[in-house]
């Protein structure tokens, strides 16, 4: 877990920490004002699948086997209910990471399924590590992981605000 050095807490990871061995308490929960993007919450999590890796901005969901502890990009191992965040860097099997919360995301890898739009609702979709769309107006059917911002940033990648972690 970080220590308070009285101004700032110095954290034993960096944020695009693949841990093989826990070094931050699992749910530690890190903010940080980010001079571009803002104020972000971050969580400190374990990869719940012992076969599947999270890739680099992937949307992953709680684990429920794990008492939310542990998360995974693996849709079929968890409920479309229960979004966690984005991955912010590779999390190979059983590893720890952290994830974005709540706050801006520059990159969220998408299904490609439709055109997302600014202003649409992000929401875990079909493809496992990836968001799908719902149109702006339209209530989601499924719990929100965030608001799309800009749309096709990359190849099947848009940016948003993630609102899975409350408020920073």
């Amino acid at each position: 877990m970080g220590i308070s050095n009285a101004e700032q807490i110095i954290w034993a990871t960096s944020l695009s920490a693949n841990d093989a061995s826990e070094k931050e308490n699992v749910g530690a929960v890190r903010v940080e004002d980010n001079t571009t993007y803002g104020r972000r919450k971050y969580v400190y999590v374990q990869n719940a699948d012992a076969a599947v890796t999270i890739s680099r901005y992937d949307a992953v969901a709680w684990d429920r086997a794990s008492y939310l502890k542990k998360v995974t990009s693996d849709y079929s191992d968890t409920s479309l209910q229960l979004p966690a965040g984005v991955a912010l860097n590779t999390i190979n099997p059983s590893y720890y990471g952290w994830i974005l919360v709540a706050g801006y995301a520059e990159v969220i890898n998408q299904d490609g399924g439709g055109d997302v739009v600014t202003g649409d609702s992000l929401v875990l979709g079909s493809v496992d590590g990836r968001v799908n769309r719902e149109a702006s107006g339209t209530g989601p059917t499924v719990t929100l992981l965030g608001i799309a911002d800009v749309i096709d940033v990359g190849t099947y990648t848009c940016s948003g605000y993630v609102r899975c972690g409350g408020a920073v």
